[in-house]
């Protein structure tokens, strides 16, 4: 299943989640603002830690498992759902 990390009030996250939408593309929300999604983004950033970036701020989100490939950040997963043409 694919999974969209998104934290609350995240401006990024809302704007990747109208992408999605719009994408047709099925996907389970994890509210890392909650305890429970805290509690399984962080099980997800221990088994994936170097795959994930860490911005001055902290980890970048939102993150997006698809297709068992990690996106990280609103620009990867745009280049992912609106890939160029070659």
């Amino acid at each position: 299943m694919n999974k969209l990390y998104s934290f609350p009030n995240c401006d990024k996250c809302v704007e990747a989640k109208k992408i999605l939408k719009q994408k047709k593309v099925d996907y389970e929300e994890v509210d890392a603002g909650e305890d429970e999604g805290l509690k399984k983004f962080k099980k997800f950033y221990k088994n994936n830690k170097d795959s994930i970036k860490r911005g001055q701020d902290g980890i970048v989100l939102p993150v997006l498992i698809l297709d068992d490939h990690i996106y990280q950040g609103l620009e990867n997963i745009i280049k992912k759902v609106y890939p160029k043409n070659p």
